[in-house]
């Protein structure tokens, strides 16, 4: 059986803690005017090991609560910010695109536009958008295969536009 050293209080004497028997380690001196005086090291070691684990666990909490909600928040917001794009009722997604009849009208007649990361959610998102208003894209992606599927479902999207109308 191994012998208990005394319980260690902490917190304002609200937890107690009983630890195996270790030597006890003590500091011991005089002060003019105050006398001797003994401070029992392992016992104040060992309490401020416990204070360090709780602020440390505390620390972590904060830390990857914080991240986490940063991330949610960031994740909604966009979340939100491409739904007022792409919902049929809302004003942004009702507004026409017309072409001016200046002499800088670009060939074909309608404008142009440029979508970097194009094989991505919003990208393949917008893509479908502006094609739906009539733009002809520039799209650019890093990977060559999934630019030729998004390329492949533009064109099906204006075959089926062409076919049978838009579907406003």
């Amino acid at each position: 059986m191994v012998a208990k050293s005394p319980p260690i209080s902490l917190f304002m004497n609200k937890i107690s803690i009983s630890v195996p028997f270790i030597t006890q380690r003590q500091f011991n001196g005089s002060l003019p005017l105050y006398g001797s005086f003994s401070i029992p090291l392992t016992r104040i070691l060992l309490s401020s090991f416990c204070y360090l684990g709780v602020a440390s666990a505390l620390y972590s909490i904060y830390y990857w609560g914080t991240r986490a909600s940063v991330s949610l928040y960031v994740k909604f917001k966009s979340l939100f910010n491409a739904k007022k794009y792409l919902d049929s009722e809302s004003l942004i997604s009702q507004i026409e695109f017309g072409v001016s009849n200046q002499a800088s009208e670009p060939a074909g007649g309608r404008a142009y536009a440029v979508i970097y990361g194009a094989s991505t959610l919003a990208g393949s998102a917008f893509a479908h958008f502006l094609a739906e208003k009539g733009f002809n894209l520039i799209l650019i992606e890093r990977d060559l295969q999934p630019l030729n599927d998004l390329e492949n479902s533009l064109k099906e999207l204006m075959n089926t536009l062409s076919a049978g109308g838009k579907s406003q």
